[in-house]
């Protein structure tokens, strides 16, 4: 099951690239799992994984947000796989963070947010309105900096204090 915004962090996390002055290196999408009791704010089971060439999964399809982006607060925590199971990594960790502070920080918008809104008619602004969108053919970026290895991003959207949304992205860092 697949997310959005999301997309935004993870979704916001991919591929080959010069973001700026951010360079990024090749990973590869491995899941996107959204879960349904918590699809609140959005539902995003119509974004699906697809295979563009030999090497690259990009994320195509519609999404619905629900409500109006008002205080929304995101946490996101990264694991890396190891052995059989994830330990939590302190490389990306957000907890009770401003939406609307993460999408205007130009350190964040250079690695994640610029490159996700060039695929998606969702506003590029902090007050997103209920609605279907789509997103065509995104691969999120990975700074170089991260290790090669398996990893997974669990990513919570919070509104007055009760998870709205809630997702896991998988990547290989390759």
């Amino acid at each position: 099951m697949k997310h959005h915004i999301w997309l935004l962090i993870s979704l916001h996390l991919l591929v080959t690239q010069k973001i700026s002055d951010v360079n990024s290196i090749i990973a590869k999408v491995k899941n996107v799992e959204q879960d349904e009791s918590r699809m609140g704010l959005a539902d995003l089971t119509g974004i699906k994984m697809t295979k563009y060439n030999k090497t690259m999964i990009v994320l195509s399809g519609k999404y619905k947000i629900f409500k109006k982006f008002e205080n929304l607060k995101i946490n996101a925590q990264t694991f890396k796989k190891m052995g059989n199971g994830f330990i939590a990594m302190s490389m990306f960790t957000l907890k009770n963070q401003d939406y609307c502070g993460f999408l205007n920080d130009p350190k964040w918008q250079k690695i994640f947010f610029d490159k996700l809104f060039n695929h998606t008619d969702l506003p590029y602004n902090c007050n997103s309105l209920p609605g279907e969108y789509t997103i065509s053919e995104y691969v999120p970026a990975i700074p170089e900096n991260v290790p090669s290895g398996d990893y997974r991003m669990d990513l919570e959207y919070v509104m007055n204090d009760k998870i709205e949304t809630k997702y896991r992205l998988f990547v290989a860092v390759i």
